[in-house]
């Protein structure tokens, strides 16, 4: 429910990277943390870590192409690769989940590479900040799932 006010925005760029609702974040530190103090993470490591993510996730959610950008994306998430990731429709947007390598969608078979039709989220789609917060909590635009059908999801994974 809280990942919605993500995909919310019409319009990718820089600033859909740190659109995330309130309780996101909060669940997001507390995992962090527990990571850093099960791993015992020093505070340069965490600092490199926590930089390469944040310009790569601000990089691929610019509204831009470049010379090139296909062969980087062979490596890299970039921005014409996450840009399905935004999609309103649901097929497309459980896709490209990497964050700065495109590696493991490619291992995991998440990676798909098309020009979305729409971004965004289906249905109302505020912008003021009291919406936002309010659309985190809320279960309208919630994608609905087909009843999941145990025997055909064992033989999908055969």
């Amino acid at each position: 429910m809280f990942h919605k006010v993500y995909h919310n925005d019409s319009r990718l760029n820089v600033s859909t990277a740190f659109r995330i609702h309130i309780v996101e974040l909060l669940i997001l530190t507390a995992l962090k943390v527990t990571y850093i103090v099960t791993l015992g993470l020093d505070r340069a490591t965490l600092l490199v870590n926590e930089a390469i993510i944040t310009f790569f996730v601000m990089f691929h959610h610019t509204n831009i192409s470049f010379r090139g950008e296909n062969l980087l994306g062979q490596v890299f998430i970039v921005p014409y690769l996450h840009r399905a990731h935004h999609s309103m429709e649901r097929n497309e947007h459980d896709r490209n989940y990497g964050a700065v390598l495109s590696v493991w969608d490619r291992l995991f078979g998440t990676l798909v590479e098309l020009e979305p039709a729409k971004i965004g989220i289906k249905g109302d789609s505020p912008q003021t900040f009291f919406k936002l917060l309010k659309l985190g909590f809320t279960m309208t635009n919630a994608p609905v799932h087909p009843p999941i059908n145990l025997e055909t999801m064992i033989a999908e994974a055969a």
